[in-house]
């Protein structure tokens, strides 16, 4: 069994504890990511990398404890994207987007009233990598009437973890804050979160790499009360 679906029947189980005694919001949100990635391992030979923009899509449920403080797990679908500059006297570049499944568990204190609210929030993240896509783009020498021809080879999917699941998973931590508005029964917010991450995998090319990344997320989300 992969790890991805464990994670969330993690977070299942963590929501049917709360909901017993706690006021219950549901929500979505969905925005983009700017990752800023280092590698590191056998192979990888000090890589100087360049951020791409992701996408992050998730699921939440948060639990009222009182009516400052709840506790908010959630399940996300992020893109984490970069490239580096090809070596060995190749001009052109390497682009990878790497995939993930992630459940950050939220403490989170809450100021405001029912039509605007502010908010803080903090807690460890949990991942597990999923699959990966590396797209190359060479520059051949041959000049045309518009400059250097450009090459540009077939894209290559590689789930790159499928030797071994058990580099699958990773730990993490993350923060943030937002603030949120009173939209017909729910709250419209903004979400800004800065997470720090790292896990272990190897591709055809490079060998026991670490992937060590720092992610600022910007985010627009909508909950609403479960019961009312």
């Amino acid at each position: 069994m992969k790890i991805y679906p464990r994670l969330i029947l993690f977070v299942l189980a963590i929501t049917f504890q709360f909901s017993a005694f706690a006021q219950v919001n549901i929500g979505v949100k969905s925005g983009v990511n700017f990752t800023a990635i280092e590698l590191s391992g056998n192979t990888t030979n000090d890589l100087n990398t360049h951020t791409l923009s992701g996408s992050n899509h998730g699921i939440f449920a948060e639990f009222d404890i009182t009516s400052s403080f709840s506790i908010q797990p959630e399940v996300n679908y992020t893109k984490k994207r970069f490239y580096y500059d090809l070596v060995d006297e190749i001009d052109g570049r390497a682009d990878y987007t790497f995939k993930f499944v992630e459940v950050p568990i939220l403490a989170k204190y809450k100021f405001g009233n029912k039509h605007f609210e502010a908010y803080l929030n903090a807690g460890p993240l949990l991942s597990s990598f999923v699959k990966g896509e590396q797209v190359t783009t060479t520059y051949g020498s041959e000049t045309t009437y518009d400059g250097n021809r450009r090459t540009r080879v077939p894209n290559r999917t590689i789930n790159y973890l499928d030797q071994n699941d058990s580099n699958r998973f990773g730990v993490g931590a993350t923060a943030g804050f937002g603030i949120g508005t009173k939209a017909w029964k729910g709250m419209m917010f903004l979400d800004i979160r800065y997470a720090i991450n790292n896990v272990s995998f190897a591709t055809p090319e490079l060998s026991d790499v670490e992937l060590n990344t720092q992610l600022f997320n910007l985010s627009l989300g909508y909950k609403i009360p479960l019961g009312k």
